[in-house]
């Protein structure tokens, strides 16, 4: 996808002009390329030069590499200033949503300040506004969607879903709040920043000046049935969530970690829970997101009767080749018993549903998973 980039023009508003476009055509071929998220590195792939690259797929494509150092501040001032950034603060991090209508597209924008190693970098996450997430077409692996469903039944609960950055942790809990009935009940998210617009939805974003705490308390006083808390981010947060599903309401949160046992192992261990909150948490998920193989392109490995991923065809090549979607896969624990406690406090392992291997080895005998990934997991 690389593209040749032509010489900036010398006088200033020239200058102005071709770096605004340069910048429309990117986030144009994104939202043609259907591109998840944005990768503006300086100093990839050497000091000097900077890097664009596009993430599709859970996998990154380069879009333009610009070699002339001398105009690498250039673009990146022009960018932030695109974004909406304060480029009197570039020594700290900073994350903010932009919306840019003639893309029909919202884009959280995360900022990392520069080091002593490289200049400051962006990343751009993509969030299509009209594409609101649907539980029924996350295709959500059986067993985990039915105790999901089961969760937004109840009159109160906690949920905790776990996993990285672009594990898909936010569709996850949007999806779930848009599957409850928001006409006839008070629902209310707190988001550091609020990605897309929720119909019916009452959102409140995280500033310098509105913290996660006094965020919390201020929902709680709109007497809401459902509460999405974008993250748990210390004990203070995390106490406040669990109280507010304790008190009669229905929380819904995420944190990052790698497993359901690491998540209650950080509740533990970080957040100061006892093992009596966590017992509290009634549904607890871990989710990745998995490669789809190319139907028409994949390639089978005869003696294990497996496949892996193809060199791309006409079917896949425009987009990652070999490649033809995303599936989540979860690991979860659902109304944890007193015996589900006790294991994990003699063992260290939460005992769950099905662990994200055997998730990933299901994929993988169905012929939609690349057999040399099995050991993701350990």
């Amino acid at each position: 996808m690389k593209i040749k980039t032509v010489a900036m023009p010398e006088d200033r508003m020239n200058e102005s002009h071709y770096l605004s476009a340069y910048w429309k055509k990117m986030f144009r071929t994104a939202s043609e390329k259907s591109v998840s998220d944005i990768h503006i590195e300086p100093n990839e792939p050497e000091p000097g030069k900077m890097a664009v690259r596009f993430g599709i797929m859970n996998s990154l494509i380069i879009y333009d590499i610009i070699s002339d150092s001398d105009t690498i501040p250039s673009y990146l001032n022009r960018l932030e200033y695109i974004c909406g950034l304060d480029v009197t603060r570039k020594h700290v991090r900073q994350d903010r949503s932009i919306e840019l209508p003639s893309f029909k597209s919202r884009y959280r924008v995360s900022y990392g300040p520069p080091s002593s190693m490289d200049p400051e970098s962006i990343v751009f996450r993509v969030i299509e506004e009209k594409a609101l997430p649907d539980l029924d077409r996350c295709y959500l692996p059986g067993h985990f969607e039915q105790d999901l469903k089961e969760f937004l039944k109840m009159e109160q609960g906690f949920f905790i879903t776990t996993g990285p950055t672009g594990s898909g942790k936010s569709t996850t809990c949007q999806a779930a709040l848009m599957s409850i009935d928001r006409k006839t009940k008070k629902v209310i998210s707190l988001e550091d920043p609020v990605e897309r617009s929720l119909p019916w939805v009452r959102q409140y974003e995280i500033t310098p000046t509105f913290s996660w705490e006094e965020g919390i308390s201020t929902i709680l006083r709109q007497k809401p049935v459902v509460c999405l808390i974008g993250e748990i981010r210390d004990s203070k947060s995390g106490f406040a969530a669990l109280e507010a599903a304790n008190k009669g309401h229905l929380v819904i949160s995420t944190l990052h970690a790698n497993s359901v046992s690491d998540t209650y192992k950080q509740l533990i261990k970080k957040f100061k829970f006892d093992y009596l909150d966590i017992q509290s948490v009634s549904l607890c998920a871990a989710q990745r997101l998995v490669q789809i193989l190319c139907p028409h392109c994949r390639v089978k490995n005869m003696e294990r009767g497996q496949y892996r991923k193809g060199q791309g065809c006409d079917m896949c090549q425009h987009l990652v080749p070999g490649v033809s979607g995303l599936r989540p896969i979860f690991e979860h624990c659902f109304r944890p018993t007193e015996d589900d406690v006790e294991e994990f406090r003699q063992s260290g392992i939460f005992p769950v549903r099905s662990t994200l291997r055997q998730e990933l080895r299901k994929l993988i005998d169905q012929g939609l998973a690349d057999y040399t990934t099995e050991n993701m997991f350990g």
